[in-house]
């Protein structure tokens, strides 16, 4: 009986730790600096999730490739609103970016999903099966999808 309770323990302990990480990343920055979603402004007050954007703006930072159910190219964006975003490319579906350099402009088109931290960019690729709207990143001239 107490080693059930022990390997609850654990368990909830274990399930504390990466609920802490996924919202505390390497990623995640103060939410009070993001002051709207990846929108004109004309736009951005209604949006909340699910819906196709594109946006351009800064890469701010290259993260490390996401390895979980999809392979996922990660970056933030910083946009001229001064919002950021965090963009997850699925390169098992479109093609790796090569060389993705902080400073430089790119410009994306997929689905965005609100977050207390500013949001995620994703389905920045074509889908195989047809059932949302095909994706891109254009960086360098050279589009991603």
């Amino acid at each position: 009986m107490r080693s059930r309770y022990i390997v609850a323990a654990v368990v909830i302990l274990g399930i504390s730790y990466f609920q802490f990480r996924w919202h505390y990343g390497p990623w995640a920055v103060d939410a009070s600096t993001f002051a709207e979603p990846p929108l004109e402004d004309s736009q951005a007050q209604s949006v909340r999730s699910g819906i196709t954007v594109t946006a351009d703006g800064k890469l701010e930072k290259v993260l490390v490739d996401s390895l979980t159910d999809e392979h996922d190219q990660q970056f933030t964006l910083r946009l001229a609103s001064g919002s950021t975003v965090l963009v997850m490319h699925n390169i098992d579906v479109a093609s790796r970016i090569p060389n993705l350099t902080p400073g430089e402009t790119v410009r994306i088109h997929g689905e965005y999903e609100w977050n207390e931290s500013g949001g995620i960019v994703r389905a920045t690729h074509r889908d195989p099966s047809g059932k949302f709207d095909a994706g891109w990143i254009e960086y360098r001239g050279q589009r991603y999808d």
